[in-house]
């Protein structure tokens, strides 16, 4: 992206629409493929199978082993494609041509996890967000030029009129963003195409022309004018004619040659379907975008080939789901909070849990090692064969560093660390509250140098729960102790200070109905 500073996007009623595109071409091949990028390279195809031979689970997820050999492929991976294999061939047919051609069922599953991605990366640039249909997102960016600095080389390429200055600026904004939009799809592992224009049915057809391409206020009757009628998906009109038959027998194959016709001649011929393609044949798309309520839970879905009886494998595929939701929620400024483990076994039957989290963070080694621990608690009574991770998202925390102290972690890091520590030595699932006390300790040489300069932060927090303590490796024991026996304990007076501020601070905490 250009270099400058994006500060977020609104719509002006003082400005002309423009409307952005985001469009994933071959859809369900796309999402197979960010759920296991194995397949990236490796031709392969999708087929419909029938009800009766799909897995046990009934998701679908199951490889060529299970395809009928008379299937017809829906979808073809472009590796595929090259050696001449095409959506209709037959399983039998296809791997005559390639043996070894990995053949999958369409997963419903990873289709839905994919374009609700689409839509978090539409709605990490614009809170003005329509889905059309899975893989094919709509974003208002109307006067976006006024909250995006153009890099200052943009704005030496322009010519020097204040009004054509203006427009080249807004068009280097336009394709930045773009960019932009192409950018964060492939960073959650989605290869899409953006098209931005006045409308939302000219930004699709820019989008499916591929790459990011910004069509100028003003200048869509050029663009639209090339454009092929079978780019569009015609369908039936109101009488079951295919429309696209229709135009090819008047001699009509682009929207420029359309936009010449009488509008009136067309719409008595073709009914209310012709005098829609008329008016976007001329550029008259006026539609607004229908915004979406934003999205209380991220949730990754897996389908997997072969079920997994044991948490090593478990973990492992665990922890690309969980590095995917926590690179959505950093994309839209989030953080994680507790997450809801849904697990289909081989049995048919389901097993749901709950982790709790105490400290909300993005750090996938913390979440995944609180997943983890759950699951080795109690862990799946049969072998898994699909996996749902849902995340309650929440607001990440500001901190402000401190000009005289040491640098710290982060508090939702530093939080989260306390937590999964406490977790793994005693067995507790606690709440992480405020600071009690922060010491600055200095160790140093007989010649008064520094040896040693450590910070001790001290937090009071609550048990979640019906958790017991249990000593694990670093202690030989674990108990609660009463205030009244605190001097029983060999403590220092420092220590003893910090306990009893503690307690002073959880009391207050519990009157103010803070806490139970």
């Amino acid at each position: 992206m250009a270099s400058g500073e994006f500060h977020g996007v609104a719509s002006d009623r003082n400005h002309a629409a423009r409307i952005a595109c985001l469009l994933v071409a071959d859809f369900p091949l796309a999402a197979i493929v960010r759920a296991n990028p194995a397949l990236r390279d490796r031709p392969f195809a999708l087929t419909r199978m029938p009800a009766d031979r799909r897995s046990a689970n009934g998701t679908g997820a199951t490889r060529g082993a299970g395809c009928a050999p008379h299937s017809e492929l829906s979808h073809v991976s472009s590796q595929a494609q090259a050696i001449g294999v095409r959506p209709g061939m037959t399983v039998a047919q296809a791997r005559a041509l390639i043996p070894d051609l990995a053949i999958l069922n369409p997963s419903p599953a990873a289709e839905r996890a994919a374009a609700d991605v689409l839509l978090d990366v539409a709605e990490s640039i614009s809170p003005v967000v329509e889905e059309r249909a899975p893989g094919c997102v709509w974003l208002d960016l109307t006067g976006s030029s006024r909250f995006y600095r153009p890099s200052d080389a943009a704005q030496n390429n322009s010519h020097d009129t204040h009004d054509t200055h203006d427009t080249v600026a807004t068009v280097t904004v336009e394709e930045s963003l773009a960019a932009e939009l192409v950018r964060r799809a492939r960073r959650v592992g989605l290869e899409a195409a953006v098209g931005l224009a006045a409308g939302k049915e000219i930004a699709r057809l820019a989008a499916l022309c591929g790459g990011a391409r910004v069509i100028e206020a003003g200048r869509e009757r050029e663009f639209l004018d090339w454009v092929p009628l079978d780019l569009l998906d015609l369908g039936l009109n109101a009488r079951g004619d295919d429309l696209e038959l229709v135009l090819k027998r008047l001699g009509l194959r682009r929207l420029g040659e359309l936009a010449r016709l009488d509008a009136r001649a067309v719409g008595s011929r073709l009914g209310s379907r012709g005098a829609e393609l008329m008016r976007l044949a001329r550029g008259e798309d006026s539609a607004r975008i229908a915004m979406r309520p934003w999205a209380e839970l991220f949730a990754e879905s897996l389908e997997l080939e072969y079920g997994i009886e044991t948490l090593e494998p478990l973990a492992f595929v665990m922890r690309a789901m969980l590095a995917q939701l926590t690179e959505r929620l950093q994309m839209r400024g989030l953080v994680a909070g507790d997450i809801t483990l849904a697990l289909g076994l081989a049995d048919r039957r389901r097993d749901d849990r709950r982790v709790a989290v105490a400290a909300p963070t993005i750090e996938v080694r913390a979440l995944l090692t609180l997943v983890t621990l759950n699951l080795e608690a109690a862990p799946p009574p049969a072998a898994v064969e699909t996996i749902r991770l849902t995340i309650e998202p929440r607001a990440a925390r500001p901190a402000q560093s401190d000009m005289f102290l040491p640098p710290a972690p982060a508090p939702d890091r530093l939080e989260a660390a306390i937590a999964r520590e406490v977790l793994e030595e005693t067995g507790l699932t606690i709440t992480v509250g405020p600071v009690i006390e922060v010491l600055d300790r200095i160790h140093t040489t007989p010649d008064q140098r520094i040896e040693f300069h450590y910070v001790i932060v001290d937090y009071l927090c609550w048990r979640r729960g019906s958790s017991e303590a249990v000593a694990s490796s670093d202690a030989d024991e674990v108990r609660w102790v009463s205030v009244n026996d605190l001097g029983h304990y060999q403590l220092t007076e420092k220590a003893l200070s910090v306990v009893q501020k503690g307690v002073a601070l959880a009391r207050s905490a519990v009157r103010a109905g803070a806490t139970d």
